[in-house]
């Protein structure tokens, strides 16, 4: 039986770059952040069900669960509908999709907890914008290891990295800090730190 789990996707650059551009014009669009808002929560929120080792049943949408000691043939049923999945099938379905949290868990977290609670469209972008140029912190060293962005948009580590440089728009404080982040996360894997 084919693996029936789908993740959400990773968001398009091309609609974070718009979306800035038309709130720096001073023209924003409520559809267009709405679309972006509810694809970043939904990205957060898979992140964090991997991290639980949750999934929603494909067949009746019943949130379940392996076990945190769960080998590649453990069985989940799901009690609703009889659907079944074995811990292996589960671990392809967000195998290189980016949905490991890391040590960035907490910024997940936070914007899946606090974005529907968020009415204004600054307080909204302010959110996307913080949780966009958040950064994997090492545990050990406190560093930057890597952009969570990447968890969240589509490209490689260094597309993503140089498309969250470029973006300017309501919060350049943000991309200066970014930037400045963002060259200690290279020196650091390029083991120059």
């Amino acid at each position: 039986m084919p693996n029936k789990l789908k993740w959400p996707s990773k968001l398009q650059p091309l609609l974070l770059r718009r979306l800035y551009n038309t709130y720096a014009a001073g023209i924003p669009d409520p559809d267009l952040l709405d679309e972006i808002g509810a694809a970043l929560w939904l990205r957060c929120e898979a992140i964090l069900m991997v991290r639980h080792r949750e999934f929603y049943c494909p067949d009746c949408h019943q949130k379940l669960k392996f076990a945190i000691d769960a080998t590649d043939n453990d069985v989940v049923c799901c009690p609703g509908c009889g659907f079944s999945l074995r811990y292996d099938q589960y671990h392809q379905s967000w195998r290189h999709q980016d949905l490991l949290p890391g040590n960035a868990a907490a910024c997940f977290s936070d914007f899946y907890q606090r974005y529907p609670a968020l009415h204004t469209p600054e307080e909204q972008i302010i959110a996307i914008d913080t949780l966009i140029h958040s950064f994997h912190i090492d545990a050990k060293t406190q560093l930057p290891n890597r952009a969570a962005g990447n968890n969240l948009i589509e490209g490689s580590l260094s597309q993503v990295v140089a498309f969250l440089d470029q973006l300017s728009g309501i919060q350049t404080e943000n991309d200066a800090v970014f930037h400045k982040t963002a060259e200690t996360m290279w020196k650091r894997r390029r083991g120059l730190l």
